[in-house]
């Protein structure tokens, strides 16, 4: 399989000889399928969001209803943020694309509940969740470590800080 990721109109120029010969290729070869989609999570953006995890294992104090938890298991942890970010999402009319799932289980009649899996998370949806994670952090009071603060410049990052930034105000005189 061939993957093309493609982010501004004239890349698709760049690339585009290459993309017709994977089609003539694949035309020889049968029948074949062509899939465009939004890309998913970065690579940079996982790392990014499990740094957090760590750091919010290690020093994040949750306060339910006066009482202090901790969570430092960095599965629960993760658990519970994607719980907590899709309910958040859905609460603004904003669900993820492929949310969470639950079914009847046929020997104990209990609802199993399969969360969102971040691996299908989109490059939007992921950064979102980055941004969410900072916010409890923050809530938590969580201390963020360097390996942490070395992937605040990922391109995802900078195009929603880019998006968020009002236009410069121009002024007549």
């Amino acid at each position: 399989m061939t993957t093309f990721r493609i982010s501004e109109i004239n890349q698709l120029r760049k690339v585009w000889a290459s993309i017709k010969a994977e089609i003539q290729t694949a035309c020889e070869a049968g029948a074949f399928e062509i899939t465009i989609a939004k890309p998913k999570k970065s690579r940079l953006q996982e790392k990014k969001w499990h740094s957090m995890i760590v750091d919010l294992c290690a020093t994040a104090l949750i306060e339910v209803n006066g009482v202090g938890v901790v969570i430092r298991d960095a599965d629960k942890m993760k658990t519970l943020l994607v719980h907590l970010f899709e309910r958040e999402l859905i609460e603004l009319g904003e669900p993820l694309k492929r949310g969470s799932d639950s079914f009847l289980c046929p020997f104990t009649l209990e609802r199993l509940v399969i969360r969102p899996s971040t691996t299908r998370f989109l490059v939007s949806e992921y950064s979102k969740l980055i941004e969410f994670t900072y916010c409890k952090g923050a809530e938590w009071g969580a201390t963020w470590s360097e390996k942490t603060s070395k992937y605040d410049d990922y391109p995802e990052l900078r195009r929603i800080a880019q998006e968020k930034s009002p236009p410069p105000q121009r002024h007549s005189v």
